[in-house]
Order: structure tokens, then C-alpha cells, then sequence
């Protein structure tokens, strides 16, 4: 199964990676199962930062990949798979964005993305992963802290729905190397 076979859009939710908890403590999500929200309240970053976004101009998601099989010694290798491809979906726009290791993706020195992943365990192998995501699509001016955004740095509006769509074209071959 593929990364957005199934794709739940949500309005508003606290945060799309706790919506995938839920419902995988009630087994009620698939593998490679999407949620997508325009609103993320209570979106969180690496060690308990905040990612805060406008309602509707950025893209907030999470998915889930189950059967993970990963080796816990190896769990960076997700971080690299998943922060590279939003490097890929942001060149494809014709931005030169880079990583700053372990989760943030940067273009011209301003946060344009985030991710994280939360990995659950068996013993020292990682069985599930859930990866969330933020990008920040259209929002034009951030308070707080420096941040940039596709529609700043190419002049042009683009469709949540389409930058979505365009970063799962990217996980065919994250799909592949880490065989789910």
C-alpha cells in the first residue's frame, strides 16, 4: 500500500500525528493513511516546540507507516528519507531549501518545514512510525520567529491539496526503500 491511498481532510484538530494515535489504539487506520487539517491548534515540533500556522494557508499532515521493521540503530535513516523529499517537492518549485538537522527544513536561512516522527517500539526494532508534517504553503507573515513560505519565495499561491498530492508523488521511492 502506498502513502495517501486514504486521505481524511479534517477541519480543525489539535494535531494531525495525535489523530493518528487515536486511531490506531482503536485500530481503526491503515497503513500509509493520511490526515490532512487546515487548522492544527496544538501542532508540535521536536522536544515540545510549537508549530503554530494560519488556518487554511499551510499544509499540516501526518501519515502512518506500519510494518516499519526498522532497527531502532537505524531511525534516522526516516528523518532523511522524509526531510530529503521535502527538499525535492520545494526544488520542484524551484527553491533551493536545505535541512538543518534533525527536522527542519530551511530556504534562505527562514524555516519553511518541519517534521516529526514518532516511532513505536518493540524491543529494539521500530514496528509503526507516525510522520508529521508542516509546511508552510501560502502564509505571508509569521510573529515570533523567522519563517518563510512557497508563496513568499515564488511570488505564486498554490493549492494545499496540490502541494499534498506533489509530496506523495515523492514518497514512490521512500516507499520502495524502506519497503512498506
Amino acid at each position: 500500500m502506498k502513502i495517501g491511498n486514504k486521505i481524511i481532510h479534517l477541519d480543525s484538530v489539535d494535531s494531525t500525528s495525535n489523530y493518528i494515535a487515536n486511531l490506531m489504539k482503536r485500530n481503526e487506520v491503515e497503513n500509509g493513511t493520511v490526515i490532512l487539517a487546515d487548522d492544527q491548534f496544538d501542532g508540535r515540533g521536536q522536544r515540545g516546540a510549537e508549530w503554530s500556522v494560519n488556518p487554511g494557508e499551510n499544509l499540516t499532515f501526518s501519515f502512518l507507516l506500519k510494518n516499519v521493521n526498522l532497527s531502532v540503530s537505524n531511525q534516522f535513516f526516516l528523518t532523511e528519507l522524509v526531510s530529503l523529499s521535502l527538499v525535492n517537492l520545494l526544488q520542484k518549485n524551484g527553491l533551493k531549501a536545505e535541512v538543518k538537522w534533525p527536522n527542519d527544513i530551511y530556504l534562505n536561512g527562514e524555516k519553511i518545514a518541519g517534521v516529526l516522527i514518532e516511532n513505536q517500539l518493540s524491543h529494539a526494532t521500530i514496528k509503526s512510525s507516525i510522520v508529521g508534517i508542516g509546511l508552510n504553503v501560502n502564509q505571508e507573515s509569521f510573529m515570533g520567529f523567522s519563517a518563510t513560505s512557497i508563496k513568499i519565495a515564488t511570488g505564486q499561491f498554490r493549492t494545499i491539496k496540490d502541494v499534498l498530492f506533489s509530496f506523495i508523488e515523492f514518497q514512490k521511492s521512500f516507499r520502495v526503500a524502506i519497503l512498506i
